[in-house]
């Protein structure tokens, strides 16, 4: 069976794995495109320290699934379905897609899906994806928060009024939600999350967190 056109440049040129994750961080764009892209995109590729431990986690998962995807034998039946793309990213959605619709809680599946949606400053900041997430360990309401606050600070979209909601339906699975996000506020074990944690309570109390907030509050 023939395999998507990109996937089959990948192979005939020998791309490493190396460089399939460079260009992931990159944004999943080669250095020469990087170089034409304006000023403001290239900034959001310089994390500030806050979001280090995000964007770590993000590319490491999202480097693993693309190896993946390369790596898939010939006769994989996942080839005989995928669409024909010749844009790597796009390929690499339409991979995770399937692979989600195939194990739902996958945690390295769920964490590319929303790492990609954070990495493109979607309005949703992936949190479709961060919630199961969620659900599995509340800490990871930490890269729900910075993703929110991520995407306010790099694109101006308004998320707080989406964080909260996503707050909200995560009460409904997580009972005594709030009492651990309270717990969490106070406990400087991780800085991170304490951090995350009192903008979470702050914004489920229904704040909006003013852009220079969030701002200032990241490092940014």
């Amino acid at each position: 069976m023939s395999l998507p056109p990109v996937i089959q440049r990948i192979r005939t040129r020998g791309v490493s794995e190396a460089e399939i994750r460079a260009f992931v961080a990159a944004g999943f764009r080669d250095p020469e495109s990087l170089a034409r892209q304006p000023a403001g995109f290239r900034r959001a590729l310089q994390i500030p320290a806050p979001f280090e431990r995000l964007f770590q986690e993000i590319w490491t998962r999202v480097g693993d699934e693309a190896a993946r995807l390369i790596a898939l034998p010939d006769g994989h039946p996942y080839w005989a379905q995928a669409p024909r793309h010749q844009n790597f990213e796009a390929a690499l959605l339409d991979y995770l897609e399937s692979e989600r619709g195939q194990h739902p809680e996958d945690e390295t599946v769920l964490w590319s899906l929303a790492g990609i949606d954070v990495q493109s400053c979607d309005n949703d900041f992936g949190r479709r994806y961060w919630l199961p997430l969620c659900v599995r360990n509340p800490a990871n309401v930490r890269y729900l928060v910075e993703s929110a606050a991520w995407v306010l600070a790099m694109s101006g979209t308004r998320t707080s009024a989406s964080l909260a909601a996503s707050l909200g339906e995560l009460k409904q699975s997580v009972p005594g939600l709030k009492e651990w996000l309270e717990h969490a506020s106070l406990d400087g074990t991780d800085p991170g999350l304490q951090k995350a944690s009192r903008i979470a309570l702050s914004v489920v109390k229904g704040a909006e967190i003013p852009e220079t907030a969030l701002m200032q509050a990241y490092g940014i």
